[in-house]
């Protein structure tokens, strides 16, 4: 008798002569059916929009926090592993990357802040050490001019990668030796150097250039992010002169096109039609205009899609920050002959390389 009466109480609970409106469901249930919506956080705002009921259900931290965690590409940064509101969090991410993303038109400037890695050369060269003695074991003629402290990379030396993303007030640095992890012994990890800044926590002035699509901050090395290599990588950046931006010294006007260009695809893809439609309108008006879009080079080269984005990677909170939802990531690499910039898309591994500083 035991084991009938649970399917027989639900059942009263449940009647369905009873159970007329979606609010006529125990709020156990309604959370249950919440819960089908964490991966569209539009409709999440449409149900909270409805009535102060859904509104308290659908603004519920265990709701929000996987859309968060989507925006920041599954890392979020530690200062907000813990936050109670995710969903506040998120729209304001969402809203100070708006902001930057119109400043930068208006600077014709990406307004992603550089990254200063605390100790950067120590780490640098602890793993050129691992690396010189990894090619001195393996020995012949393409490792003869490894010595110990001072690996070989080839003839342009470009070992060292610097990558920032954006998510609205924050960023993320990501240095990374490209060659250390082919030897033996050496981690993916241990050739990658991570660092989030809160970079926005208060708005600042953007960047003007000279009208050719140059910055204003004086070049500055992939392998040599750290002037003092003391920095604290926790804090925004408080300069009373310039605020430093990554590849303020690339060509703008082609780069900006392509990302542009980009974003509206992957809009398209991720089935936000409208969303895309006014990127690419926003595009063509520009490119009407005469102006965002000018390049002083013209040397850049386009890398096509590599894989199929997954729908996490283009939620609609990324897709409305675009370059400042991490959707981008901002390359710098040094080598003997120069710089060389590149804009590249994690969701589907395409980019644009410029070569106007080599």
């Amino acid at each position: 008798m035991a084991e009938d009466a649970t399917p027989s109480a639900t059942a009263g609970a449940l009647d369905p002569s009873e159970t007329r409106q979606l609010l006529d469901l125990p709020s156990d249930l309604l959370q249950q059916v919440l819960t089908q919506l964490v991966h569209d956080e539009l409709s999440l705002l449409r149900v909270g929009a409805t009535c102060k009921t859904l509104s308290e259900l659908a603004s519920a931290a265990d709701l929000w926090r996987p859309g968060l965690t989507r925006f920041f590409d599954g890392e979020v940064p530690p200062a907000l592993a813990t936050c109670a509101d995710p969903q506040r969090e998120l729209r304001e991410e969402v809203l100070c990357a708006q902001r930057l993303a119109a400043k930068e038109r208006k600077a014709r400037s990406f307004q992603v802040v550089d990254v200063d890695f605390p100790n950067i050369r120590a780490w640098m060269q602890a793993l050129d050490d691992r690396v010189a003695e990894a090619q001195m074991k393996l020995g012949g003629v393409r490792y003869a001019s490894a010595r110990p402290g001072c690996p070989y990379y080839g003839c342009s030396g470009g070992a060292y990668n610097c990558t920032t993303l954006a998510y609205g007030k924050y960023v993320k640095g990501v240095m990374c030796n490209g060659s250390a992890s082919r030897y033996e012994g050496i981690s993916a990890d241990e050739a990658r150097l991570t660092v989030w800044l809160l970079a926005h926590a208060d708005e600042r002035p953007e960047e003007t250039d000279n009208g050719k699509g140059k910055g204003t901050k004086p070049k500055v090395a992939a392998s040599d992010k750290a002037k003092a290599g003391t920095a604290d990588a926790r804090a925004p950046h408080r300069s009373a002169a310039v605020v430093r931006t990554a590849l303020s010294e690339c060509d703008y006007g082609p780069m900006a096109e392509w990302k542009d260009r980009k974003l509206a695809e992957l809009a398209e893809q991720a089935g936000h039609k409208q969303l895309a439609a006014r990127y690419e309108e926003e595009r063509l008006a520009a490119v009407r205009a005469g102006i965002l879009y000018q390049s002083s080079y013209e040397d850049v080269n386009i890398g096509q899609a590599k894989w199929p984005p997954c729908p996490d990677a283009l939620s609609r909170p990324k897709l409305l920050a675009g370059l400042y939802g991490g959707l981008f990531g901002l390359e710098e690499t040094a080598t003997s002959i120069g710089m060389i910039y590149a804009l590249a898309c994690p969701a589907d591994g395409s980019n644009i390389v410029d070569y106007s500083g080599m």
